[in-house]
């Protein structure tokens, strides 16, 4: 438990953002005029930055974890503000805002946003968000679905369930590639016991505050209420067209919650970064091109999927390391094969045994049932899609689904009498026109 409990401590912590404190004022980061307010979501002064009070249409910056603060968009103020009205913040708790006694979590920060729109905003809003702000700004435009027009996300911090996250901060990052991130979720391969601690555990707060009752800084205590937080509760209900900026080398966030988005969020663009965690500062004219031209025309793909065509040909892996597939294939037969890739595919049958397979951006359906089998085996599924009349069929496997859509009947996922451990994050069940939120740690011996 201690061992778990300063792993989880140590995240929390990793959250902090490059610059422990800022350089500057607010005329150096392209504002114009600051002021304090008290806004009822905290209750406390809150600084807020503006600039370009001229322009019709109002874009809100919300900013991650660090005393850095509003300071972090100053490469991207000075453009931002030549076509909208601009408003920062520092959040209560960073910067030169007051940090007062109040739930930091991101339920009461979208809150507090909200006030902000409705105190200051004007003509059209789009809000973005990196980082924690990011996370705030998913639960802000899923909590307020009408308040906004376009949402952007960078590189959100949390999202993913607890667990999931755990798994993505417990190895050594891996840089470039996605073999490289099937190697990691392998290593990830936490056991049982873990599982259940971190999902039948009320809060990742308890097991670090619990044991010795020490108190903690706030940010650390912001972390913490970020890791807890469900977001499956409100990012069902995000519907604006979504801007997702990441960069390709962040260990901080992983890029399978920006996969895992781009699925279950009905509108979306993803733009991918040569970057680490901080694209505006890593990668500036880059990220401020992508940002702004978005923002005059939201490019967005809606996820509509088609099965494979019927000449698709038939792939196999057997007795392999490190093989990928990509493309379109009849079926798929992996059996015991180590660190699979399977990037983009499209199939209508896939047999996974006492295989390691890590499965990223692709959809599977198909007229046999079930559509996919696993067996014996780890896989990781991200911002995938499946359908049919059994469209999963696990049987005494480990399987990790983050932003995944099941659509079948209620054998959606059926497990005879070998149990199966089944870990969802931000993922769907519909069955006959009806939809389950799946966000959590299961073992089941038959479909949950």
């Amino acid at each position: 438990m201690a061992t778990l409990a300063l792993i989880l401590a140590l995240t929390a912590v990793g959250f902090a953002e490059s610059d422990p404190t800022r350089v500057g004022t607010y005329e150096s980061w392209g504002f114009d005029r600051y002021e304090q307010v008290e806004l009822p979501a905290t209750r406390t002064k809150v600084a807020l930055y503006f600039a370009g009070n001229n322009h019709e249409d109002t874009v809100i910056l919300v900013h991650g974890l660090g005393q850095s603060g509003v300071s972090d968009w100053q490469y991207l103020v000075p453009r931002l503000k030549e076509r909208y009205r601009v408003i920062g913040l520092d959040l209560p708790g960073f910067g030169d805002s007051k940090e007062e006694v109040f739930e930091p979590s991101p339920r009461i920060y979208a809150k507090l946003i909200k006030n902000i729109v409705d105190r200051y905003g004007k003509g059209d809003i789009h809000v973005v968000g990196h980082s924690m702000g990011g996370a705030v700004a998913l639960w802000f435009a899923g909590q307020y679905p009408n308040a906004l027009k376009t949402l952007t996300v960078v590189d959100a911090a949390g999202v993913l369930h607890k667990a999931a996250l755990f798994d993505a901060w417990s190895t050594p990052p891996k840089s470039g590639g996605l073999f490289n991130r099937a190697l990691q979720y392998a290593e990830a391969n936490i056991n049982q016991f873990k599982l259940k601690l971190l999902d039948k555990t009320n809060s990742i707060s308890e097991v670090l505050l619990a044991p010795a009752k020490y108190t903690f800084p706030f940010q650390q205590k912001v972390a913490m209420q970020l890791i807890d937080a469900d977001f499956s509760k409100v990012i069902f209900d995000v519907k604006v067209p979504t801007l997702i900026i990441w960069g390709n080398e962040d260990y901080i966030a992983p890029m399978r919650t920006a996969l895992a988005l781009r699925r279950i969020l009905p509108k979306t663009d993803l733009v991918i970064l040569a970057a680490a965690h901080v694209p505006m500062k890593e990668s500036t004219t880059s990220f401020n091109r992508s940002l702004l031209d978005w923002l005059e025309d939201p490019r967005t793909k809606a996820n509509v999927e088609q099965p494979p065509p019927e000449d698709a040909q038939d792939g196999e892996c057997k007795d392999q390391n490190g093989k990928m597939f990509q493309g379109d294939f009849a079926s798929i037969i992996i059996n015991h094969c180590k660190n699979v890739v399977l990037d983009n595919v499209r199939s209508s049958r896939i047999t996974i045994d006492g295989s390691e397979v890590l499965i990223e951006s692709s959809y599977f359906e198909g007229d046999i049932s079930p559509t996919v089998t696993i067996r014996n085996s780890f896989v990781v599924i991200t911002g995938s899609e499946f359908k049919g009349k059994i469209p999963l069929a696990i049987y005494n496997s480990r399987v990790d689904f983050a932003g995944s859509l099941i659509h079948g009947t209620p054998e959606a996922t059926s497990t005879e009498d070998d149990p199966a451990n089944l870990l969802y994050s931000i993922s769907k069940k519909t069955v006959r026109g009806r939809s389950t939120i799946l966000h959590g740690y299961r073992e089941v011996t038959k479909e949950p």
